[in-house]
């Protein structure tokens, strides 16, 4: 029995060691050639689906079941594909990474909502990726996308920026759809987008996709102004901790002065395998940003007789509700416009009159002249018809040549032009 627990014992060691000795782990970091870190480039095993993608420190782990030596393919938009041959289990492997001037191969899903090569596209699309968010200067990277060709933004207040691509665009944009993963993220209440406000941090986007122009084929009836797709990072794919902060100054030519500004990012993703196999995961993201918003004390104005700051009827810009006597009027002066509003009045109804009378009588003949040939021939063939009748019926014996022939005799013409006169 002793024995015998000891060969299971042995046997249940072989196969822990065969198990890890099966399993390659592969640590490294991927930088570019000014030696930053890249965030966020794709690491794959070469022929599998297998793979990760670099943290925010350009750092990243893959462990892989797939026998050495095999591939991995680093990639990244905008830089050169690095393929690194992998024997065995690795920790250091430094990657550098060099800048690809050829972006025919970017891939977008905006245009027809299924992957394609942005050139293959039937409309534009502007792509803002993770190393232009990474350069972003601004408190937040939604704020650069007016860099983006064809852009226009609003911007009402710090946290609150409006995009517009086609056509008018105020603060509240109801033509411009905004998608953050697939799901439509404007208020309910305003049914227009309320910029970056409950959209996705900077730790967790992955990229940003902007079609300028109606798009409401695919996205809807309110999409004909532009559309706006923002794609966060998939917790597979990107795992582990990240934090940020930032922190700068605000500053007005007012009473704001000068006014500090911070914020503060964390995103945490964790992946649970089984047997080696990936088969769920989560992440969880938390931003805060503080500062202080514009101050609304500009009160100069450029009403007459205002009087001064405070007194009644001022009307200064960033005052609302005092507009009670902006105008000072007399009472002889209102009665003077009075009576020339009266005068004024009457002439021009004198004037309405005497163009009415001459347009009616132009009118009157210009009818008369076209009228008067019509019913002269209708009358003429009518009386041309009774003396025809009225010869035939004196002459019994007489014929049509008979009663043509006193038609067109003199008699017979004077006959009807008595009658026509008549």
């Amino acid at each position: 029995m002793n024995r015998l627990s000891k060969s299971l014992l042995s046997l249940f060691f072989m196969l822990v060691g065969f198990v890890s000795f099966s399993q390659t782990t592969v640590k490294g970091n991927v930088s570019d050639e000014a030696k930053e870190p890249v965030i966020g480039a794709n690491i794959s095993i070469k022929g599998t689906a297998e793979g990760t993608i670099t943290d925010i420190d350009g750092n990243f782990e893959l462990t892989t079941e797939q026998a050495t030596p095999f591939t991995i393919v680093i990639s990244m938009v905008g830089l050169a594909n690095v393929e690194k041959e992998i024997t065995g289990n690795t920790t250091d492997l430094a990657v550098e990474m060099k800048e690809e001037t050829n972006l025919l191969n970017t891939v977008v899903v905006s245009a027809s909502r299924v992957e394609e090569k942005i050139l293959e596209s039937p409309v534009t699309i502007e792509k803002m990726d993770q190393k232009m968010v990474k350069q972003s200067s601004s408190n937040d990277y939604y704020d650069d996308l007016s860099k983006l060709k064809g852009v226009q933004v609003i911007q009402g207040s710090m946290t609150l920026t409006s995009v517009n691509t086609r056509g008018f665009g105020g603060i509240s944009n109801t033509r411009f759809v905004q998608l953050m993963d697939g799901m439509d993220n404007a208020a309910p209440l305003l049914n227009f987008p309320t910029g970056n406000i409950v959209g996705i941090g900077e730790l967790d986007i992955q990229n940003v996709e902007l079609v300028p122009g109606a798009a409401s084929a695919l996205y809807g009836p309110n999409a004909f102004n532009g559309i706006l797709l923002m794609n966060s990072k998939n917790p597979f794919d990107a795992p582990g901790f990240s934090a940020q902060v930032k922190g700068g100054f605000a500053q007005a030519n007012n009473s704001y002065g000068i006014n500090p500004l911070g914020s503060v990012a964390m995103r945490v993703g964790h992946v649970w395998k089984r047997k080696g196999q990936e088969y769920v995961a989560i992440k969880f993201n938390a931003n805060a940003f503080q500062s202080t918003d514009w101050v609304a004390d500009d009160y100069t104005t450029t009403r007459n007789n205002a009087g001064t700051l405070g007194s009644q009827g001022f009307d200064g810009m960033n005052l609302y509700g005092d507009e009670t006597n902006i105008f000072d009027v007399s009472p002889t002066a209102l009665s003077s416009a009075t009576t020339g509003a009266t005068n004024g009045t009457n002439s021009i109804k004198n004037g309405v009159g005497q163009i009415i009378a001459g347009v009616t009588a132009a009118v009157r003949a210009n009818v008369t002249s076209q009228v008067t040939p019509v019913v002269r021939a209708n009358v003429t063939q009518q009386v041309t018809a009774a003396v025809r009748a009225q010869f035939l019926a004196n002459n019994p014996g007489a014929t049509n040549a008979d009663a043509d022939a006193f038609i067109a005799s003199p008699t017979g013409q004077a006959t009807i032009a008595a009658g026509v006169d008549a």
